[in-house]
Protein backbone atom coordinates (compact mmCIF):
# COMPACT_ATOMS: atom_id res chain seq x y z
CA UNK A 1 0.00 0.00 0.00
CA UNK A 2 1.46 3.37 -1.02
CA UNK A 3 1.00 6.07 1.59
CA UNK A 4 1.90 9.72 1.44
CA UNK A 5 1.90 12.41 4.05
CA UNK A 6 -0.10 15.57 3.41
CA UNK A 7 0.71 18.55 5.61
CA UNK A 8 -0.52 22.09 4.99
CA UNK A 9 -0.01 24.69 7.69
CA UNK A 10 -0.52 28.03 6.00
CA UNK A 11 -3.18 29.52 3.80
CA UNK A 12 -1.65 31.47 0.94
CA UNK A 13 -4.16 31.69 -1.85
CA UNK A 14 -6.92 29.81 -3.59
CA UNK A 15 -6.50 26.67 -1.47
CA UNK A 16 -9.75 25.55 0.08
CA UNK A 17 -9.60 26.49 3.81
CA UNK A 18 -10.77 22.98 4.74
CA UNK A 19 -7.42 21.76 3.40
CA UNK A 20 -5.58 23.47 6.27
CA UNK A 21 -4.14 20.75 8.49
CA UNK A 22 -3.14 20.77 12.11
CA UNK A 23 -1.88 17.17 11.94
CA UNK A 24 0.03 15.20 9.35
CA UNK A 25 -2.50 13.32 7.24
CA UNK A 26 -1.69 10.12 5.33
CA UNK A 27 -3.42 8.90 2.19
CA UNK A 28 -4.72 5.39 2.65
CA UNK A 29 -7.48 2.98 1.70
CA UNK A 30 -8.61 1.30 4.91
CA UNK A 31 -11.85 -0.59 5.26
CA UNK A 32 -13.69 0.67 8.36
CA UNK A 33 -16.92 -0.12 10.15
CA UNK A 34 -19.18 2.74 11.22
CA UNK A 35 -22.51 3.34 12.88
CA UNK A 36 -24.54 6.37 13.84
CA UNK A 37 -24.54 7.09 17.56
CA UNK A 38 -28.21 7.57 18.28
CA UNK A 39 -29.98 6.62 21.48
CA UNK A 40 -33.37 6.25 19.77
CA UNK A 41 -32.46 3.40 17.44
CA UNK A 42 -30.46 0.19 17.54
CA UNK A 43 -27.16 0.96 15.78
CA UNK A 44 -26.52 -0.81 12.49
CA UNK A 45 -22.86 -1.29 11.65
CA UNK A 46 -21.93 -0.60 8.02
CA UNK A 47 -18.75 -0.65 5.92
CA UNK A 48 -16.90 2.33 4.45
CA UNK A 49 -13.44 3.29 3.21
CA UNK A 50 -11.12 5.74 4.95
CA UNK A 51 -9.28 7.70 2.22
CA UNK A 52 -6.95 9.48 4.57
CA UNK A 53 -6.15 9.52 8.23
CA UNK A 54 -4.60 11.82 10.82
CA UNK A 55 -4.40 12.17 14.58
CA UNK A 56 -7.27 14.62 14.33
CA UNK A 57 -9.66 13.03 11.86
CA UNK A 58 -10.47 10.99 8.76
CA UNK A 59 -11.84 11.42 5.29
CA UNK A 60 -14.37 8.72 4.50
CA UNK A 61 -16.18 7.43 1.42
CA UNK A 62 -19.67 6.60 2.70
CA UNK A 63 -22.69 5.21 0.86
CA UNK A 64 -25.00 7.65 2.65
CA UNK A 65 -25.11 11.34 3.51
CA UNK A 66 -24.70 12.62 7.07
CA UNK A 67 -25.24 16.27 7.99
CA UNK A 68 -22.63 18.33 9.79
CA UNK A 69 -22.29 17.52 13.52
CA UNK A 70 -23.61 13.93 13.19
CA UNK A 71 -21.76 11.65 15.62
CA UNK A 72 -20.47 8.31 14.28
CA UNK A 73 -18.63 5.44 15.93
CA UNK A 74 -15.82 4.27 13.63
CA UNK A 75 -13.77 1.08 14.01
CA UNK A 76 -10.56 0.72 12.05
CA UNK A 77 -7.84 -1.90 12.05
CA UNK A 78 -4.44 -0.56 11.11
CA UNK A 79 -2.37 -2.81 8.80
CA UNK A 80 0.65 -2.86 11.13
CA UNK A 81 -1.33 -3.52 14.30
CA UNK A 82 -0.46 -6.90 15.78
CA UNK A 83 -3.61 -7.01 17.87
CA UNK A 84 -6.95 -8.11 16.48
CA UNK A 85 -8.73 -5.34 18.40
CA UNK A 86 -9.59 -2.39 16.16
CA UNK A 87 -9.21 1.23 17.14
CA UNK A 88 -12.63 2.58 18.07
CA UNK A 89 -13.28 6.33 17.92
CA UNK A 90 -16.22 8.67 18.11
CA UNK A 91 -16.14 11.26 15.34
CA UNK A 92 -18.19 14.31 14.41
CA UNK A 93 -19.00 15.14 10.78
CA UNK A 94 -17.24 18.38 9.78
CA UNK A 95 -18.33 18.44 6.13
CA UNK A 96 -20.03 16.21 3.56
CA UNK A 97 -20.40 16.44 -0.20
CA UNK A 98 -21.33 14.11 -3.05
CA UNK A 99 -18.32 12.46 -4.67
CA UNK A 100 -17.50 13.81 -8.11
CA UNK A 101 -16.60 10.38 -9.49
CA UNK A 102 -18.67 7.82 -7.57
CA UNK A 103 -22.19 7.36 -6.27
CA UNK A 104 -21.05 7.96 -2.68
CA UNK A 105 -20.36 10.84 -0.30
CA UNK A 106 -16.99 12.29 0.68
CA UNK A 107 -17.26 13.00 4.39
CA UNK A 108 -14.68 14.66 6.62
CA UNK A 109 -14.84 13.85 10.30
CA UNK A 110 -12.82 14.87 13.33
CA UNK A 111 -12.13 12.81 16.43
CA UNK A 112 -14.13 13.67 19.52
CA UNK A 113 -13.36 10.62 21.69
CA UNK A 114 -10.50 8.12 21.62
CA UNK A 115 -8.89 6.10 24.41
CA UNK A 116 -5.29 6.97 25.32
CA UNK A 117 -4.19 3.48 24.18
CA UNK A 118 -5.89 3.86 20.77
CA UNK A 119 -4.53 7.40 20.41
CA UNK A 120 -1.00 6.09 20.98
CA UNK A 121 -1.51 3.31 18.40
CA UNK A 122 -2.81 5.82 15.87
CA UNK A 123 0.10 8.22 16.51
CA UNK A 124 2.65 5.40 16.14
CA UNK A 125 1.09 4.25 12.88
CA UNK A 126 0.97 7.74 11.35
CA UNK A 127 4.52 8.50 12.49
CA UNK A 128 5.73 5.63 10.28
CA UNK A 129 4.84 7.80 7.26
CA UNK A 130 5.14 11.38 8.55
CA UNK A 131 8.39 12.69 9.94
Amino acid sequence: MKLKCIRRKTYSGPLDPKELRRFCRISTSLLVDYEVVNEKEVPIEKKAVAKNLSQGGLSLDLPEYFPKDTILRVKLTLPTTREDRPIVVLVRVAWAEPSKTKNIYDIGVYLVKITPQDKRKLQEYISLFCQ
